[in-house]
């Protein structure tokens, strides 16, 4: 109940700051990542009851996109997705999570570069497949040593990066950020950083 109080203050604010501002076009893109992401160790017991402990650390990647609308000369506002796969373990386990929500950032723009700070607030879905035990060949076998988890996750998402103007309507970007969750988060859940890669095709408002 706190959450969703905070998250609503939250919406507020912005939709009040939105409303006393210009609005001045809009910006989307694509971006490839890569970064690292650590859990806390986490057991598995598979169905013969032997328990196997494991502790995600490892390097994580994948591709997202990402669109905000611009507000005043130094604010912008939008939505942003992203799906994220790091493989673990002796026997090349999987994480990956699909997460995306709202964002609010400030930028300063220069002739050529703008740099800016933000945030994301939103969730994803968490899927953990554990196998404990090389499994030989690629096969459509029932194995009792594959273990697959799925769960919903609150994530909070804090970023800073730059933009590099390559001509009027298209930026060349950096990105970092670092996610963390704040809602069913789970042993096996990895945070971490990631630095994204990509393009921005951005409209003016005359």
């Amino acid at each position: 109940m706190k959450r969703l109080i905070i998250s609503l203050i939250f919406c507020g604010f912005t939709t009040l700051a939105i409303a006393q501002l210009e609005y001045k076009g809009y910006s989307g893109g694509m971006f490839v990542h890569l970064g690292h992401i650590k859990s806390h160790s986490f057991n598995v017991i598979n169905t013969q009851g032997v328990e196997t402990n494991y502790k995600i650390n490892n390097a994580v990647w994948g591709l997202g996109g990402k669109l905000t609308l611009q507000y005043g000369d130094y604010l912008r506002f939008g939505m942003e997705g992203y799906n994220s796969t790091a493989t673990y373990g002796d026997h090349k386990s999987s994480f990956s999570i699909g997460w995306g929500g709202v964002l609010a950032e400030a930028f300063i723009a220069d002739r050529l570069v703008s740099y800016y700070v933000g945030a994301t607030l939103g969730g994803g879905r968490v899927k953990n497949v554990v196998i404990t035990k090389n499994q030989g060949k690629p096969n459509f076998q029932i194995s009792d040593d594959v273990l697959f988890r799925r769960y919903g996750v609150g994530v909070f998402t804090p970023y800073m990066g730059a933009e590099v103007k390559i001509n009027d309507k298209l930026r060349a970007v950096i990105k970092m950020d670092y996610m963390l969750g704040f809602f069913n988060v789970k042993d096996d859940f990895g945070k971490g950083f990631r630095m994204h890669l990509g393009v921005m095709f951005r409209t003016q408002q005359e």
